[in-house]
């Protein structure tokens, strides 16, 4: 299984390890890529009950497993692992990388394994999803990312990351709505997938540094990757003061003008 709300570097794991051992299959509210591959694939997960051992992939906080079985092993990347969950794993497998999927092809490569072309294919889905459509890719995620495509075109890919993500009518709505101060850029969004679609293209054509999206479960801040020690202790602070928060979200929080004028001393 992967993580709630499965990305496609989750969903590469589960791939990964149903093709390599076999088993059952846990995909966790599948996000629209997700569901893209999936179909694409023709792949159906087959979860079943009481499973002896759960191989958890891409998973790095306890909240997060939509399991919690007696016998867990962890494969993940992130840098940080939740000290409850690495507590709780009879085996834990990470090394810190800007996905999973790079971990798993080599550890494919040193065992031996000839991976096949879909396996690949949800690598590929999962380094350009994970890398932020691949804006903060470097060398060597690159030199992975042609590995992982096989003579595919990144079109095929890109497809697959936003096919069918936004209601047209709705977003452009959104897009139309969205103001900006200076170089922060703020609005609302129906959801998840129409705020990260409008971060991966608008935001660079409205020349935003700092997205701020109101959502139905609160507030979301995405910044360019060189002011994220600067946004990241804001929001820590607002998490000290009660607010529940998740990377760049925070949870119950409705007033955008809170987070915009602590944001706005940035610059």
């Amino acid at each position: 299984m992967g993580h709630r709300r499965s990305d496609p570097d989750a969903f590469s794991g589960v791939y990964w390890g149903w093709k390599v051992f076999g088993g059952c299959t846990l995909v966790h509210s599948p996000r629209r890529a997700v569901l893209n591959v999936m179909r694409k694939l023709g792949f159906e997960p087959r979860d079943c009950d009481g499973p002896l051992t759960v191989i958890s992939y891409d998973t790095n906080r306890l909240e997060d497993l939509p399991r919690v079985p007696d016998r867990l092993i962890l494969v993940d990347h992130h840098p940080w692992m939740d000290p409850k969950l690495e507590r709780l794993a009879w085996k834990v497998i990470r090394r810190p990388r800007a996905c999973l999927a790079m971990n798993l092809y080599d550890m494919s490569r040193e065992a031996g394994l000839d991976l096949p072309e879909d396996v690949l294919l949800t690598f590929a889905l999962a380094l350009v999803t994970d890398t932020a459509i691949l804006r903060t890719a470097g060398s060597e995620e690159l030199e992975y990312l042609s590995r992982f495509m096989k003579g595919r075109k990144m079109e095929e890919i890109l497809e697959l990351a936003f096919g069918g993500v936004v209601d047209p009518r709705g977003f452009a709505q959104e897009v139309l709505s969205v103001e900006k101060v200076g170089r922060i850029c703020f609005g609302h969004f129906e959801n998840d997938d129409h705020f990260l679609f409008f971060v991966d293209t608008f935001m660079y054509v409205m020349e935003c540094e700092i997205v701020i999206g109101r959502l139905d479960w609160g507030v979301w801040v995405y910044s360019k990757k060189h002011l994220v020690q600067k946004v990241y202790p804001i929001l820590k602070e607002m998490e000290l003061e009660g607010y529940r928060r998740r990377g760049g979200r925070l949870f119950g929080l409705g007033d955008v003008d809170l987070i915009l004028e602590r944001l706005s001393g940035i610059f």
